[in-house]
This record gives C-alpha cells, sequence and structure tokens, in this order.
C-alpha cells in the first residue's frame, strides 16, 4: 500500500516543507564542500602526492585518481539536480550514492590490501558512513518527496 499521496504542483509549493531547506540544505552544503575539497585536492595536492614519473603514473594513482573524478561528477551531478528540483531527485540521488558506496567499499578494500595509504582508507569509510545517512534521509525525507515528486504522507501532519 502507498503510503505517499500525489498533490497538484501548486499545493505542494504552498506546504510548509516545501523547498530546498532543512536537511536538504545541509546535504547541498555537503555536496558543494565535498566538490570543492575533491577539485582541490585532484589538482593541486595529488599531483604532489603522486608526481608523474617518466614511465607514467602508479596504478595506485590511476585507482585514486579515478575515484575522485567520480566524486567530481557524481557530486556535481546529485548538486544540479538538487537545485533544479528535478523530478528524479531522490532515485538518481540514491543510485549514484549507492554506487559511490559500493566503489568505497571496494576502493578501501584495495586500499588496505595494499596499506600504502590510510588516509584514502579513512576517507572511504568516512564516505560509506555519510553517504549512507543520506541515502536512508532522501529516502525517508517527507521534505524530499514533497519537493521533488509532489507527493505528501498519507499521515503527513502537514495536509492542509
Amino acid at each position: 500500500m502507498d503510503d505517499w499521496l500525489k498533490i497538484p504542483k501548486d499545493k505542494a509549493e504552498k506546504q510548509e516543507l516545501y523547498g530546498v531547506d532543512g536537511w536538504l540544505l545541509v546535504l547541498a552544503f555537503y555536496l558543494a564542500s565535498v566538490f570543492l575539497v575533491t577539485i582541490i585536492y585532484q589538482f593541486y595536492l595529488f599531483p604532489k602526492m603522486y608526481p608523474a614519473t617518466v614511465t607514467g603514473i602508479s596504478s595506485d594513482a590511476t585507482s585514486i585518481r579515478l575515484v575522485l573524478f567520480i566524486d567530481i561528477l557524481t557530486t556535481a551531478v546529485v548538486l544540479f539536480i538538487l537545485f533544479t528540483k528535478y523530478n528524479n531527485f531522490r532515485l538518481i540521488a540514491t543510485w549514484l550514492f549507492s554506487m559511490k558506496v559500493v566503489l568505497s567499499l571496494l576502493n578501501a578494500f584495495y586500499i588496505s590490501m595494499s596499506k600504502e595509504n590510510m588516509l584514502i582508507f579513512i576517507y572511504n569509510g568516512q564516505q560509506i558512513i555519510v553517504l549512507t545517512a543520506w541515502i536512508i534521509y532522501i529516502n525517508q525525507s517527507q521534505r524530499v518527496r514533497l519537493t521533488y515528486e509532489h507527493k505528501i504522507s498519507r499521515y503527513s501532519f502537514y495536509q492542509n
């Protein structure tokens, strides 16, 4: 049984929970900070940690650079659809965050096997915890359902 009722967009916009506020604003700030920090790390700190050699870049550096690129791409996409109020925000954000959790698990396992870079291992652990919390929030939040899907809980206090 569906616990969410579809309501017209104009009625949804009049609801108290409509809009990018509350925890959605915290999510936006988190995504923007992750985006900026990853850009700084990718282009300014990474070349100093893994300088190019005559033969190229090591396999560890290549995998880390790939993870950073995926972080930048997924963060930018979710941040963009969050502010454009794209109606499939919940589905896309959940899928991308889940993909990043799996990638972080694989990367943490790979790094723990090589035992070279504990900082990357800690970063992946943090990613797994934080992204799992955001996945739960995105899928349980009345604000997300109302703002992006124009749905309100059948049992909502805000049904006026």
